[in-house]
């Protein structure tokens, strides 16, 4: 099944700033919501909660949304630098370029 995780990375202020990414593979197993993710882009702590699975069995496909990540800043840099951070970890995030 194709797995799509997706997270939110917000500023200290959510309204000041907050971004999705996502990280795509496939897999056999479908996470539940409560299960634990690790992924080497986490430090501390170093595996995020599951929130929310949606199933696509048509399209054999599997949402994955993760706890909210907000950062202890509220300047959008540093934002960026998180995301410019999620991109070596093979993270993706569409709107980039606007940050």
């Amino acid at each position: 099944m194709k797995i799509t995780l997706s997270q939110q990375i917000s500023l200290e202020d959510f309204r000041k700033g907050f971004v999705n990414i996502y990280k795509y593979f496939d897999s056999a197993v479908i996470p539940h919501k409560g299960d634990l993710i690790t992924d080497s882009l986490y430090k501390d702590p170093d595996e995020h909660e599951v929130v929310e699975v949606v199933i696509n069995y048509q399209n054999n496909e599997c949402l994955v949304i993760l706890e909210m990540i907000k950062l202890e800043s509220n300047d959008s840099k540093d934002l960026k630098k998180f995301v410019d951070l999620a991109e070596l970890h093979g993270w993706e995030c569409p709107i980039k370029d606007v940050l």
